[in-house]
C-alpha cells in the first residue's frame, strides 16, 4: 500500500510541476513582448490573448507564427499573421490584437498612440473619394449651384 501511495504522490507532484512550467511560460513571453513593445505594457496586448485563442494553450495565428519563428518577435513584424491587411507591427503599435482578424487598426475606437500608419491608411482612403466630397469654402459651394 505504501508503494502505491508513493507512486500516486510522485505522479501528482510531477503533474503540479508540469503545470507550473506551463504557467510560467505565459508571464515570461508576456514580459519579453512588453520589453520589445513598451507601449503594450498594461494594455490589452499585455495578456494571453495576444498569442492564444480563448482556450489556452491553443495558439491564434500570431502565436503560431511566433512559435514558428522561435519566439523572435522582430522576425514576424512585417508579416500579417491574421491576414486582415495589416502587418503585425502596425497592429501592435495600434494596440490591436495581431492574431485576431476582426480586431484591426482604423476602427472608431482605435487608440493608435503614436502609430502614424493607421492614420495614414485612413487618410489615403479619404483621399480616394471624389473631389466633390472634399471640403470647399461655403461661398464656392453656393457659386456652383
Amino acid at each position: 500500500m505504501h508503494a502505491s501511495v508513493r507512486r500516486l504522490a510522485l505522479v501528482a507532484g510531477l503533474g503540479v510541476l508540469a503545470l507550473c512550467v506551463v504557467a510560467e511560460a505565459a508571464p515570461r513571453f508576456q514580459r519579453a513582448f512588453v520589453t520589445k513593445y513598451p507601449s503594450a505594457a498594461k494594455s490589452r496586448l499585455d495578456r494571453c490573448q495576444t498569442c492564444h485563442t480563448a482556450t489556452p494553450p491553443d495558439l491564434n495565428p500570431y502565436g503560431t507564427a511566433l512559435k514558428a519563428a522561435h519566439r523572435a518577435f522582430g522576425a514576424i513584424e512585417k508579416a500579417d499573421s491574421d491576414q486582415d491587411g495589416f502587418a503585425n507591427l502596425v497592429e501592435i503599435k495600434a494596440l490591436k490584437l495581431p492574431g485576431d482578424a476582426s480586431d484591426k487598426p482604423g476602427a472608431a475606437s482605435d487608440s493608435t498612440r503614436g502609430d502614424t500608419t493607421a492614420s495614414a491608411k485612413r487618410d489615403s482612403t479619404a483621399g480616394a473619394r471624389s473631389d466633390s466630397s472634399a471640403k470647399a469654402p461655403p461661398d464656392s459651394v453656393a457659386r456652383r449651384r
